[in-house]
């Protein structure tokens, strides 16, 4: 929690923002304390860099959280958080199962790295969407009746006064109690061969189509993907032709290519 305050400054949070991260994480320690106390970490953000059978393709990244079962099997975790329903036989793992490029390529670095490990323990926290309730507008206050015995009084779905941030501390923390197979979700994913075959398949033709926008400078525009997660791309400015990609006050050269899997 402390690592959250202090790095909350940097990353533009606010105490409701912090609350909400802070409640998932308590309620997810809750949920999964006596599940996860047999097992033994292995390596956390563990980097890999995995040669494809092409001999031509490095893939590099780094994992979330490797382990060692009870039983000493090795497992990979990937931790998620989502906005979206992942209630088991969701469409959100309708995707994840069938289809997700990262679970592979995981799954192709922990052979690489000499584990056997077959699946994926894929860990998912739904972000929490309740807000702080607000004081009702002047205008829009409704009173009841006042009675012989009663006096008029504010209708109770309408407030005087904003929530306080312990008041909603405490809403988030009975919300996740009352449902905590709402926020904590997990699922084994399995990679057979053959999904292995078809993976690297995928890798190889988006780096062909990489490789051929480069040769020819061809970068075709994708305007379904100009807005995810409720925020616009870094790079719609360029795409839209109202900024340049020179521009040094907008965007800076990375010193090397991914930066996040070099130390220092």
């Amino acid at each position: 929690m402390r690592a959250l305050r202090l790095a909350a400054p940097l990353s533009g949070l606010d105490n409701w923002d912090i609350c909400r991260a802070e409640e998932m994480i308590l309620g997810y320690c809750a949920k999964w304390v006596e599940q996860d106390k047999d097992r033994v970490t292995l390596g956390v953000e563990k980097r890999f860099q995995l040669q494809l059978h092409d001999g031509n393709t490095m893939v590099a990244g780094s994992l979330d959280a490797l382990i060692r079962e009870h039983d000493s099997r090795v497992r990979l975790i990937e931790h998620k958080t989502s906005s979206k329903d992942i209630s088991p036989g969701s469409p959100y793992w309708a995707n994840v199962i069938a289809a997700d490029s990262q679970i592979s390529t995981y799954m192709q670095a922990l052979k690489g790295m000499g584990y056997e490990a077959t699946d994926c323990v894929y860990d998912v926290l739904r972000k929490i969407t309740l807000l702080p309730y607000k004081a009702t507008p002047m205008g829009d206050r409704k009173y009841t009746k006042a009675t012989k015995n009663t006096t008029s009084r504010l209708y109770a779905d309408q407030r005087v006064t904003d929530e306080t941030l312990e008041e909603y501390r405490l809403r988030i923390r009975e919300d996740i109690a009352s449902q905590p197979q709402h926020y904590y979700v997990r699922q084994t994913v399995v990679r057979l061969d053959s999904d292995d075959e078809k993976h690297e398949d995928d890798v190889r033709g988006t780096v062909e189509m990489i490789n051929y926008s480069r040769e020819r400078m061809i970068y075709p525009r994708h305007p379904a993907s100009c807005q995810r997660y409720n925020t616009m791309c870094p790079y719609h400015g360029v795409c839209s032709g109202i900024d340049n990609i020179n521009n040094e006050r907008s965007f800076r050269t990375a010193r090397t290519a991914h930066e996040e899997l070099v130390d220092g």
